[in-house]
C-alpha cells in the first residue's frame, strides 16, 4: 500500500514523502497513530499543489533577500560611540545596535542574522556580514566614530 507520511517515521522514512508499506503495518500502526495517510489521487494532487506553492514562496523569498543584499552592499552605517584612550570603546558594538541602525534606514533584519566574528571594541571601519533568507549573504560597511 502506498502511504504519505505525515510525520517522520524512523523505520519508514521522512515526512511529506510517499512510501510503499505493508497493508497491515499501515492500517494497524501508521493510520491509527496519525503518522501517515493513504496516498490516493486526491492526496497526491494536494501534495503537488503544496510543493508548487512552497517553490513559489521560496523563489519570492530569495528574490527579496537578493534585493536587500543589494541595498546592504551600497550602505555604510555610521555609529557614534563613547571611547576612551587608544580609541577603545566603553562597552562594545553589538548586533542589536547594528539592527537598530538598519531599522533607521528601513532595512529590517533580525539580530541573529548579524554575523560578528568578535565583538567590536575599537573605533574604526569594519565589514559586517548579514545572513539573509535562502542562504543569501549581505555585507555592510560599518564605521565606528567617537562620540563628541
Amino acid at each position: 500500500m502506498k502511504v504519505l507520511l505525515l510525520k517522520n517515521v524512523k523505520t519508514v522514512g521522512e515526512k511529506g514523502k510517499i512510501y510503499e508499506v505493508k497493508d497491515g503495518y499501515a492500517r494497524n500502526f501508521l493510520f491509527p497513530n496519525n503518522l501517515a495517510c493513504e496516498a490516493n489521487d486526491g492526496v497526491l494532487r494536494q501534495l503537488e499543489m503544496q510543493k508548487l506553492s512552497m517553490q513559489k514562496r521560496e523563489t519570492h523569498q530569495k528574490e527579496e533577500s537578493i534585493k536587500i543584499a543589494e541595498k546592504l552592499k551600497n550602505l555604510t552605517l555610521i555609529l557614534n560611540h563613547k571611547a576612551g584612550n587608544e580609541n577603545k570603546l566603553f562597552g562594545s558594538i553589538t548586533s542589536h545596535e547594528i539592527v537598530e541602525a538598519l531599522k533607521m534606514k528601513e532595512i529590517f533584519v533580525d539580530k541573529k542574522q548579524v554575523i560578528l566574528d568578535e565583538p567590536i571594541r575599537f573605533l574604526g571601519n569594519y565589514t559586517v556580514k548579514i545572513k539573509l533568507e535562502s542562504g543569501v549573504m549581505g555585507v555592510i560597511s560599518l564605521s565606528i566614530q567617537k562620540l563628541s
